[in-house]
C-alpha cells in the first residue's frame, strides 16, 4: 500500500485521497505506512489539497509531532503509465508538508524528510536534485537548511515547507521517513538558499575569496577564478555593509566555472548553474537558477515578481570578447531590481575545502 496515494490510477485525476500523518521523531528515522483513505473535493489551481487521518509515535524530542502532507494538481502533465484515454492529462504532485505539535525539547534539532517508492532504498527526489529536505528548529522560529523550498512558521511550535517547484507525483510515494538530529555542524545547503547570515558562513569554515560591487564595470573574472581556488564555493549577493547573503547557493567549484552554452545551466548540489563568458550575441553572464529554465540575454530575465522561482535567480553580467570582465548588474532574486544599479549591492565569493 502506497502512503501517499494522491493520485487516481487511471484516467484524468477527479479527486484527491486524504491522508494525516502523525509522526514520532526521534534521532533514528521512523517509516510511516498510511492505512485508510478519507475522500475530499478538489478545486484545481486553487494551491495544495491536505490530508489527514495517520499514526501517533512517543519519540525522544516529543511524545506526538503532527506531519500533514499536501499535493497540488498539475493539470498540464502527463500521468505515468499512460492512462486510458491516452490524451488524459494532469497528476497530483507533492507541494507542501505541515509540521506542527512540536515540543520545546526539539528546539535545536533539524527535522530530515526523505520518501521513498515501494520497492527501492533510495531516495525519491522530492523536488528537482534533492532527495532530503532538512529544516532547523532554532527555538523561536524554522529555517530552510534545504534549498528549493521555502519556510513559514507561525510560532515556534509548527512550520509549513512549501516545494517551489513540485516534482514528485504522489503515486510514485510508498513511505515517508522523518527523523530529527542535533544542529548541522557544517555549512553546505542545496540548493539556493535566502537571507544566511554570514556569521553561519564563517562559523562553518567558509571563508572569503571574492567581492566586487555590483555596478563594478572593471574587475577580470579572473580575479574570481584565480583567487577561489578551494573545492567548494559559495556564490551570493549581499548589501553593502550587510552581514547578510540575500540570495545564497553553494556547489563544487568546478561547477560553479564550468563553460555552459546559452540558456544551458547543469545541475550541482540542487541548483542549476551558469557561466558563459564567450558567446556570440549577449549570452555572457555567470549564475544560479533553482530549475533548468533560464533565458540569458545577457542575464537571466522573464521570470516576474510573482513567478514563485524569481526570488532564488542570481546573474552577474560579464562584458567582453578577449578578457571577460564583471559588468554592472543583473539580478539579486527578482527579474529586474533597480537597487543593484545604486552601488548598494556586493559580489561576493566564499570558499571552503
Amino acid at each position: 500500500m502506497e502512503i501517499l496515494n494522491f493520485a487516481s490510477r487511471e484516467g484524468s485525476p477527479q479527486r484527491s485521497k486524504n491522508f494525516r500523518a502523525v509522526f514520532g521523531v526521534c534521532l533514528l528515522v521512523s517509516a510511516i505506512a498510511l492505512g485508510s483513505t478519507l475522500a475530499a473535493n478538489i478545486n484545481i489551481n486553487s494551491g495544495p489539497v491536505e490530508f489527514g487521518q495517520g499514526v501517533a509515535q512517543t519519540t525522544a524530542c516529543d511524545s506526538q509531532i503532527t506531519v500533514t502532507p499536501g499535493s497540488s494538481f498539475d493539470n498540464s502533465a502527463t500521468p505515468s503509465p499512460i492512462p486510458t484515454p491516452s490524451d488524459a492529462t494532469g497528476v497530483f504532485q507533492l507541494g507542501t508538508i505541515s509540521v506542527s505539535d512540536i515540543d520545546v525539547a526539539c528546539d535545536g534539532k533539524i527535522f530530515t524528510i526523505k520518501a521513498y517508492a515501494q520497492s527501492d532504498s533510495t531516495p525519491l527526489e522530492l523536488l528537482s536534485g534533492v532527495s532530503e529536505i532538512v529544516v532547523q528548529d532554532t527555538g523561536n522560529d524554522f529555517s530552510a537548511v534545504t534549498g528549493g523550498i521555502s519556510v513559514d512558521a507561525s510560532d515556534g511550535s509548527a512550520f509549513t515547507v512549501t516545494i517551489l517547484v513540485p516534482t514528485l507525483n504522489s503515486s510514485e510515494v510508498y513511505k515517508v521517513t522523518i527523523e530529527s538530529g542535533d544542529t548541522v555542524t557544517s555549512y553546505y545547503p542545496s540548493g539556493p538558499q535566502l537571507n544566511v547570515p554570514l556569521s553561519q558562513l564563517t562559523a562553518a569554515g567558509w571563508t572569503p575569496c571574492f567581492e566586487n560591487n555590483y555596478t563594478d564595470e572593471t574587475t577580470p573574472v579572473s580575479d574570481a577564478l584565480n583567487n577561489c581556488t578551494e573545492p567548494y564555493l559559495a556564490v551570493f549577493g549581499r548589501a553593502v555593509g550587510g552581514d547578510t547573503a540575500l540570495l545564497l547557493a553553494a556547489a563544487p567549484r568546478e561547477d560553479v566555472f564550468t563553460v555552459t552554452a546559452e540558456n544551458s545551466p547543469h545541475l550541482a548540489n540542487g541548483t542549476y548553474w551558469y557561466y558563459t563568458p564567450f558567446m556570440d550575441g549577449d549570452a555572457q553572464s555567470l549564475g544560479f537558477s533553482p530549475d533548468g529554465v533560464i533565458n540569458q540575454s545577457s542575464c537571466d530575465f522573464e521570470q516576474e515578481v510573482g513567478d514563485p522561482t524569481s526570488p532564488y535567480r542570481l546573474c552577474w553580467h560579464i562584458s567582453g570578447d578577449v578578457e571577460p570582465t564583471f559588468d554592472d548588474g543583473y539580478r539579486l532574486g527578482i527579474e529586474y531590481n533597480p537597487d543593484v544599479y545604486s552601488g548598494g549591492y556586493l559580489r561576493d565569493i566564499y570558499q571552503h575545502n
